[in-house]
């Protein structure tokens, strides 16, 4: 399977469900026009860290990320 573009793991979330949590997650980014409908697999939204950290605030109620590993800049990014 070919792939939009090489995945990185940049941020990682505790919590209690994870499957709840993605859910929701795909459900709001959906909700904010991010999925790529035209890319191989159900999964691929276009996003940034902070966008993704914005959305996990919302979904999860928290308000700090844990073990995020944010490049510099990336919180700045365009959306």
């Amino acid at each position: 399977m070919l792939f939009p573009e090489p995945a990185q793991l940049l941020l990682t979330w505790q919590c209690d469900d994870g499957r709840i949590i993605e859910t929701a997650v795909h459900r709001e980014l959906k909700t904010r026009g991010r999925h790529l409908s035209d890319a191989p697999g159900k999964e691929w939204f276009a996003t940034n860290v902070a966008e993704l950290i914005d959305v996990l605030k919302i979904v999860t109620g928290r308000t700090a990320a844990v073990n995020s590993r944010i490049p510099d800049g990336a919180r700045d990014a365009e959306r």
